[in-house]
């Protein structure tokens, strides 16, 4: 996860495998602890930091401004825009976890899209390739609170994977556009029916 950083580093430096952590909150030393838990533990190894995971499966960020902005179209929705990160489909995930384990690499590693967004850049991307029209304003972390304390900047560089020549990570811009393509309909009948 992209916890066991802090997040301080300016936008658009992104994190490498190698880079020191300093997690800001419960859940990144939670993260942080299992990761120096198995290294200390075991020799043959793999831990992969993904982070702004979405898909079909589940509820995530995508799927919930989806069902917020269809819901409540006449209020207008606040999206932060001062964090930084990129938005990772699961089904690319899946793909790239199978070619790193196929191959035998151990260590740690990130395995994020390529690219990067705010949460606002994001989510108007996704709404704008979905034809869905919402009133979408940028607004500040602080004006969001989260029980967890989220990085300002989360972005991920698969640098070990570019290394071992395993990234099959593509542009998030391209993933989300193709995850809509895919599952246009699905979506939209989800979000409608409130199943997000």
């Amino acid at each position: 996860t992209d916890y066991v950083f802090d997040g301080k580093r300016p936008v658009p430096r992104p994190y490498c495998e190698d880079d020191p952590t300093n997690p800001l909150s419960a859940y990144g030393l939670s993260k942080l602890a299992g990761e120096q838990a198995i290294v200390e533990s075991m020799d043959n190894y793999c831990i992969l930091r993904t982070a702004w995971l979405y898909g079909m499966g589940g509820g995530n960020f995508l799927k919930t401004i989806l069902r917020l902005a269809l819901a409540r179209p006449e209020r207008g929705l606040k999206i932060v825009n001062d964090q930084f990160g990129s938005l990772t489909w699961t089904a690319r995930l899946a793909e790239q976890i199978e070619v790193l384990v196929d191959s035998g690499e151990t260590g740690i590693m990130h395995a994020t899209a390529e690219g990067f967004s705010s949460w606002f850049e994001g989510a108007d991307f996704f709404l704008q390739a979905l034809d869905v029209d919402a009133d979408l304003t940028p607004c500040a972390s602080s004006e969001y609170p989260t029980p967890a304390h989220r990085p300002a900047n989360s972005i991920l560089e698969n640098k070990r994977l570019k290394e071992a020549g395993l990234n099959r990570m593509v542009h998030w811009q391209r993933d989300v556009q193709a995850f809509v393509d895919q599952n246009r309909q699905l979506l939209l009948d989800e979000a409608l029916a409130g199943k997000v």
